[in-house]
């Protein structure tokens, strides 16, 4: 048995005795009759060609569940989607797969080649959360967009997190609505597990409001800080000359 990962994992491949994508799909009579199991920096072409020869050589590709939309994770690019949609498994928890593309917004500069960066997993952490919240809204409150606020992200990485499957798990440890400011604040755990461990935590706070109430608190602080800019500067060009 094989795990099969995106190209980039040079170091991992090698380390680790996994193959990447090229190299299976170049040899695939290599692994006929041979479960593969997918990894992580899979595109959905090359899952797509992956399917294609496992049909032809009888590989028999063990994989979990496909990329959430950009709909759920706030993203315009499925590239950058790095999460399956959760599921709801009771009332305050969900769970849901990592799943990234090598073509992913934060793998084109820095990369190891061996394990993930953590940027990557705080932005699988985020789109947990939104996704999670969004869920919430649907079936519990409302339907009208609401805007989120980040208010606290604490993150702890307690191990590597290597191209291999993984699983999110939120648990929603707070829930407080605010009907005078019109808002809903969400406090949660979220846990990656990767081989029967965990591997990170992140705490996480976020508000969300209506757009017609946030926006206007938004445009106002953006103005605010460009004058606070603009006078500092003035005032230290003053204090030069």
């Amino acid at each position: 048995m094989k795990i099969v990962v995106g190209d980039k994992f040079t170091d991992f491949i090698q380390e680790t005795g996994s193959i990447g994508f090229s190299a299976l799909h170049s040899h695939p009579e290599a692994f006929r009759g041979s479960p593969v199991v997918i990894g992580q920096g899979l595109s959905p072409h090359e899952l797509d060609a992956l399917r294609r020869i496992s049909d032809q050589y009888g590989i028999e590709l063990l994989q979990g569940e496909t990329v959430a939309d950009c709909s759920i994770t706030h993203k315009h690019r499925l590239e950058n989607c790095v999460i399956s949609v959760p599921k709801q498994i009771d009332e305050h928890i969900y769970e849901a797969q990592l799943i990234f593309d090598d073509e992913n917004e934060l793998l084109q500069d820095h990369i190891t080649g061996l394990h993930v960066q953590g940027m990557l997993m705080v932005e699988a952490c985020r789109q947990m959360f939104v996704s999670v919240a969004m869920d919430y809204f649907s079936k519990h409150v409302f339907a009208e967009n609401r805007y989120g606020a980040i208010n606290r992200m604490d993150t702890k990485f307690e191990s590597y997190v290597f191209p291999i499957p993984a699983v999110l798990r939120y648990t929603r440890t707070e829930l407080i609505e605010d009907p005078e400011r019109d808002c809903i604040s969400f406090s949660a755990d979220i846990e990656v597990f990767q081989a029967g461990r965990r591997v990170l935590l992140m705490q996480m706070k976020h508000t969300y409001y209506k757009m017609e109430k946030l926006g206007p608190v938004e445009q106002h602080k953006a103005r605010s800080a460009c004058k606070r800019l603009i006078e500092a500067q003035t005032h230290t060009a003053q204090v030069l000359s």
